[in-house]
């Protein structure tokens, strides 16, 4: 996978695909959890996404965002106060093939990026848990 940090500066993909991206690798949250969120959903304040997963039952659960997503949700979001927290250029919600093309076209899969953003927070727990013992 190309560099994550460079993929979200790469000004030739859209903001929303980046935004969601950044998401995707930050709260681990699902793909297609994350396309049916709203702006209703996102706390800039509180820097949270509320999220389900469905498929267990699990109810919402905040989850917390770094400053990257924050910074490139509120870009996204804007003066919005309703609708999708994701949008095409119609107003509706991104489709799962449209972000997908939008991710070949960088190179990746885009389930990679919550599944590296899980690997990445996943080695800086070990190496904070190395630095305390040490």
């Amino acid at each position: 996978m190309p560099e994550f940090a460079t993929l979200l500066k790469n000004e030739q993909v859209p903001l929303v695909h980046r935004a969601l991206w950044s998401l995707l690798w930050d709260g681990g949250i699902r793909l297609r959890e994350a396309l049916a969120a709203g702006v209703h959903d996102v706390d800039l304040y509180a820097r949270t996404v509320m999220s389900s997963d469905a498929r267990y039952g699990a109810g919402p659960e905040a989850v917390p965002l770094g400053d990257t997503t924050v910074n490139l949700l509120r870009e996204v979001i804007g003066t919005r106060r309703i609708g999708p927290l994701f949008p095409n250029e119609t107003g509706q919600a991104l489709s799962v093939a449209t972000v997908g093309r939008w991710a070949r076209s960088v190179g990746v899969n885009a389930h990679t990026f919550r599944l590296s953003g899980q690997c990445a927070r996943g080695e800086a727990a070990v190496r904070a848990q190395a630095a305390e013992k040490s």
